[in-house]
């Protein structure tokens, strides 16, 4: 049997605190191995690739932390394979998994997280597709978008977001699309004529 792929879902706005809940409940939901990946620059020469197989999903700060840390989470129904020399060797090295890029934070905000899917078990396929499902279950549809500095704005459809994600914007907190294109705001409703309200302090980014 070939690769069963699911489309590759990308730009999902959810806070890290929020998404680190939504891991813990596919994992024990599902009996999940999981496996996150990043590469690691502080004080080295070289970036190091790291992993982080074990997590006290207990400790929200801890998941929160390891959600805004690492770069990739894998969940699969089968061991994951951890045993190659560099990160863009694991989706090689797991051909049977769900593949999370997670959100990013840089200068100029936090980049949406993205999904992809990849296995040759259909009744696995169907576990990694209940887990997208209930993604989009826990997901609103559709956000503007603007270049930075600039007020005209666009409308996707297809952009997804959290009520955490609502609450950062709100916050003050800047969310990337990449380049210099940050979201606007949320929802497909478009009022004319109306001050956006003034933003609230920025939140404490170990909680986010």
């Amino acid at each position: 049997m070939g690769v069963i792929r699911l489309n590759a879902i990308s730009d999902v706005y959810v806070s890290p605190a929020e998404f680190g809940n939504w891991v813990r409940d596919w994992v024990r939901a599902h009996n999940l191995h999981y496996l996150f990946a990043r590469l690691y620059f502080r004080d080295e020469a070289r970036p190091r690739f790291e992993v982080c197989r074990e997590l006290a999903w207990a400790d929200r700060g801890l998941v929160t932390r390891t959600v805004r840390d690492y770069s990739q989470l894998y969940l699969s129904v089968v061991p994951l394979n951890a045993d190659v020399p560099n990160i863009n060797l694991l989706a090689v090295a797991n051909t049977d998994r769900l593949r999370v890029n997670l959100p990013v934070f840089s200068a100029r905000g936090m980049k949406g997280l993205g999904l992809e899917l990849a296995c040759r078990s259909r009744s696995h396929g169907k576990v990694y597709e209940a887990i997208v499902a209930d993604l989009r279950d826990r997901t609103e549809a559709g956000a503007w978008f603007r270049q930075a500095r600039h007020k005209r704005e666009w409308f996707d459809p297809d952009c997804r977001y959290s009520p955490g994600a609502v609450l950062l914007l709100e916050q003050g907190v800047p969310l990337s699309a990449g380049g210099n294109i940050v979201v606007s705001r949320f929802g497909a409703g478009r009022k004319r004529g109306t001050k956006p309200a003034e933003p609230a302090a920025a939140p404490d980014p170990a909680r986010m």
